[in-house]
C-alpha cells in the first residue's frame, strides 16, 4: 500500500512518525581489557586482595587521574568518578579580607544547578540507561561530583558528552546543535521540587529524623537550617543560576579529581582525562574571552580548604536540645544520644597515632557489643520505644595546617588540608510510652549496667564479638561500584593532604581496614573499659542529647529555659530550646581537629615523618586557630556527606 515504509533502516519521517535513531551507547564489544593477565579473564576472583589505584596523572592546575584495572570481577564494566573541586560551588570571596567564606545562597544555587542539569539531560540520556549506563551529578562540600558506571566500551562517550553539556553550553556548543541546559522549563520544575521539599520537610519526617536534624544543625551545618534554605531557594532566578554557572566556569583554580576503575586500560583512561581536562580548560578560556575575570587563589590571603566540617563538643559539657516536633500528627517523641570521642579517629598507619588506632578499634567493638543488649532491654523487655537502636558513627572534619616549604633558594608558606575522622557512639529511640527526659534516664541506667557487664562478663564473649566484627570488616567487596566508592572517598579525603605534604599515592591509607580489624582482635577487656570510661562516663566526656517532643508528651517550656542552667534531665548541662540559643551556642564551639603544636622550623610531630623522610620539604604544622566563617577550615557540609559506616 501507499503507507508502506520503503527501506526498513530508513529514518525518514512518515507524517509525525519516524523510526528510532540508533542507540549510540550500546556497547560494540563485551571483551575484557587485553591488558589483563590471562588468569584474571577466567572468571571472578572475589577473594583476591584489592590492589589500590595508581596515580598516573598529577598536573597541578589541571587535576589528578587515578586508575585501577579491575582484576577481580571479570566483567566488561567500569566505574568513573569525577570531582570538580572548586571553591565557587559553595563559597564567596570576602570583600575585606579576600578569603573564601561559605554562603547559603551560593550553595543553594549550585544545588539547584545540578538539579536543573539532571532534569535537562534525563531524556537525552535515556538511551544510555537502556544500554546499561548510569550517571548522577550532585553538589558536595568539595565541589561538584559526576559519577558514571556501566558497560565500559561506551562509558567514556557518555561522560565526555555530559561534561560537554555542562561546560560547553549555549552558542558555544554548536557542534552538537544543542541549546544550553539552563532553560526556563527545567529551572522551574527543579526549583519547585526543592521548595516543596523544604516546605514539607518537618511535616513529613518522624521525630527521630528531626532529632538528628537539630543535632546536625548544631554540630556540622554552616547554614541557617531549613528555613534559611527555603528562603535561598525561593530567591533564585534563572539569571542568578546562569551567573553561578559562569562563576564556576571562570574559577581558574578548579581541578579535576578523577578515578577510572574497572575494565579500562591505562591508555584509554589517560585519553579520557585529556579530553575531559581540555573541555574544562576551553570552557574557562571561553568565558575569559568574553571579558570575564577569573578567580585566582594567588590573590587570597589563605586558599580555600575543601572538605567536610564538624564542630567539637567541649570536654566535660553535656548539651541538651529540646524541640517540639513540627509534624502536628506526630505522637512519638525521640531521643538521640551522641557521645563524641576527643581522640581523633584512625586514618591510617602513616597518618595516625597508635592511640587513635586503639581508640577507634575499641569504640567500634563497644558499639558492636552494645547493639543487641540495648535492644533486648529497652525494646523487648521494657517496650520503651517503637525504634530502639545503637550504632557506631564516623564523621570527618577538614581544616588547614600551615606548611613551610624549605628549598635551596627560599622558603614559602603554604596551606595544606588535614582531614580528621571523628568517632561517636549513637543511641536512637522513638517512643510514645515515656517522655524524652524519662527515655534518657532509662538509657543512662542501661549504660551503667552495660558497663558492669563489660567489666565482669566472660572474656570469651568479648573475643567472640571481636572475631565477628573483624570478619565483617574483612568481608570481600563484591561489587565494582562499592570498591570504587571506597577508593574515591579515600582519594577525596586524604589525597590533597598526603600529596600536599610531599607524600605519594602509596602513602594513602588504602588498607586501613585490615590494620583496624587486626587491632580489634587484639583488644583486651581493659582497652574497652578505658575507651568506655573516657567516652561515656568520664567528667570530661562530650555528650549531646537531642530530644524532640510529640503530642503524647509535649515539651514543657519551663523545663529548659536557656543554656547554662540546670537541665530537664536532672543534671548540670547546657540546655537549648530555641534556634536562637542553638546558633549562639554554635558560635562558641570550635572546629574539630587534632591539637598540633610545633615550634618554628620544627618538624611535624610524628604522623608525617615517614612520608617526608626522603624529601627536602619539612613540615611546620599548626592547627589553624580560626572562628566560624573564617577561611582555613572547610566551610561546607552537604547532607549526602553524613555517612553511615564505610571501610
Amino acid at each position: 500500500s501507499s503507507s508502506t515504509i520503503e527501506g526498513e533502516s530508513s529514518l525518514s519521517l512518515i507524517g509525525p512518525l519516524h523510526l528510532p535513531r540508533p542507540n549510540r551507547y550500546i556497547p560494540r564489544t563485551l571483551e575484557l581489557c587485553p591488558d589483563l593477565p590471562d588468569e584474571a579473564k577466567l572468571g571472578p576472583r572475589i577473594e583476591k586482595e584489592i590492589d589500590p589505584p595508581n596515580l598516573i596523572v598529577n598536573q597541578p592546575g589541571t587535576g589528578r587521574l587515578w586508575h585501577r584495572l579491575d582484576d577481580r570481577y571479570a566483567l566488561p564494566k567500569s566505574s568513573l568518578s569525577i570531582l570538580l573541586r572548586s571553591a565557587t560551588v559553595e563559597n564567596v570571596k570576602g570583600e575585606i579580607d579576600n578569603t573564601w567564606a561559605y554562603n547559603v545562597d551560593t550553595a543553594m544555587q549550585s544545588q539547584i544547578l545540578t538539579g536543573v542539569f539532571s532534569d535537562a539531560l534525563a531524556q537525552e540520556t535515556y538511551d544510555a540507561s537502556l544500554a546499561g549506563l548510569h550517571w548522577s551529578l550532585y553538589k558536595s562540600s568539595a565541589g561538584i561530583v559526576l559519577n558514571c558506571s556501566g558497560y565500559s566500551d561506551r562509558l567514556p562517550d557518555l561522560a565526555i558528552q555530559l561534561l560537554k553539556d555542562f561546560f560547553m553550553v549555549g552558542e558555544e556548543n554548536k557542534d552538537n546543535d544543542k541549546e544550553s541546559f539552563l532553560q526556563e522549563s527545567h529551572f522551574t520544575s527543579t526549583k519547585d521540587r526543592a521548595i516543596r521539599g523544604y516546605k514539607s520537610f518537618f511535616q513529613s519526617r518522624r521525630a527521630d529524623t528531626q532529632a538528628m536534624y537539630f543535632r546536625d544543625l548544631l554540630m556540622s551545618s554552616l547554614g541557617g537550617g531549613i528555613e534559611k534554605s527555603l528562603v535561598a531557594a525561593e530567591s533564585i532566578t534563572l539569571e542568578s543560576l546562569k551567573q553561578q554557572h559562569k562563576r564556576i566556569l571562570m574559577d581558574a583554580d578548579k581541578e579535576l579529581e578523577c578515578l577510572f576503575s574497572g575494565n579500562v586500560s591505562e591508555k584509554d583512561a589517560k585519553s579520557f582525562f585529556e579530553n575531559a581536562s581540555d573541555i574544562v580548560k576551553k570552557a574557562t578560556e571561553r568565558e575569559v574571552s568574553k571579558g570575564g575575570v577569573t578567580f585566582d587563589s594567588a590573590k587570597y590571603v589563605q586558599p580555600w580548604i575543601p572538605g567536610p566540617f564538624e564542630r567539637q563538643l567541649n570536654p566535660g559539657e553535656d548539651l541538651e536540645l529540646h524541640f517540639t516536633s513540627k509534624n502536628t500528627e506526630e505522637e512519638n517523641g525521640a531521643v538521640l544520644v551522641t557521645y563524641q570521642s576527643h581522640v581523633p579517629g584512625y586514618k591510617g598507619e602513616s597518618l595516625s597515632s597508635k592511640e587513635s588506632l586503639k581508640s577507634t578499634a575499641a569504640i567500634r567493638l563497644i558499639c558492636h557489643m552494645l547493639k543487641e543488649p540495648l535492644f533486648d532491654e529497652l525494646r523487648t523487655k521494657q517496650q520503651l520505644g517503637y525504634v530502639v537502636s545503637s550504632y557506631y558513627d564516623i564523621n570527618f572534619a577538614t581544616r588547614s595546617q600551615d606548611v613551610v616549604c624549605l628549598s635551596d633558594e627560599e622558603s614559602s608558606a603554604e596551606y595544606s588540608p588535614s582531614t580528621t575522622p571523628i568517632d561517636s557512639i549513637v543511641i536512637n529511640i522513638l517512643s510514645r510510652k515515656a517522655s524524652p527526659p524519662e527515655v534518657t534516664e532509662r538509657v543512662d541506667e542501661f549504660l551503667e549496667t552495660f558497663r558492669e557487664k563489660l567489666a565482669g562478663g566472660p572474656l570469651s564473649e568479648i573475643k567472640d564479638h571481636a572475631a565477628s566484627l573483624s570478619k565483617q570488616l574483612l568481608k570481600p567487596i563484591r561489587k565494582l561500584g562499592s570498591e570504587a566508592d571506597i577508593h574515591f572517598a579515600k582519594i577525596r579525603r586524604y589525597g590533597p593532604e598526603i600529596l600536599g605534604q610531599g607524600g605519594n599515592a602509596e602513602n594513602l591509607p588504602w588498607n586501613s581496614v585490615k590494620t583496624l580489624a587486626e587491632t580489634i582482635k587484639s583488644l583486651e577487656r581493659n582497652d574497652l573499659l578505658k575507651a568506655w570510661d573516657r567516652v561515656v562516663r568520664s567528667k570530661t566526656r562530650s555528650r549531646i542529647v537531642s530530644c524532640v517532643y510529640g503530642s503524647t508528651f509535649p515539651l514543657k517550656k519551663e523545663s529548659a529555659n536557656g543554656f547554662g542552667v540546670v537541665s530537664s534531665l536532672g543534671g548540670r548541662a547546657t540546655s537549648i530550646d530555641s534556634l536562637d540559643i542553638l546558633f549562639a551556642k554554635r558560635k562558641q564551639l570550635k572546629p574539630y581537629g587534632p591539637n598540633i603544636s610545633v615550634g618554628k622550623y620544627g618538624s611535624l610531630s610524628g604522623v608525617f615523618n615517614s612520608l617526608l623522610s626522603n624529601k627536602r620539604t619539612l613540615g611546620i604544622a599548626a592547627a589553624a586557630i580560626v572562628g566560624i566563617g573564617v577561611i582555613g577550615i572547610s566551610l561546607c557540609r552537604d547532607s549526602t556527606e553524613r555517612k553511615s559506616i564505610k571501610k
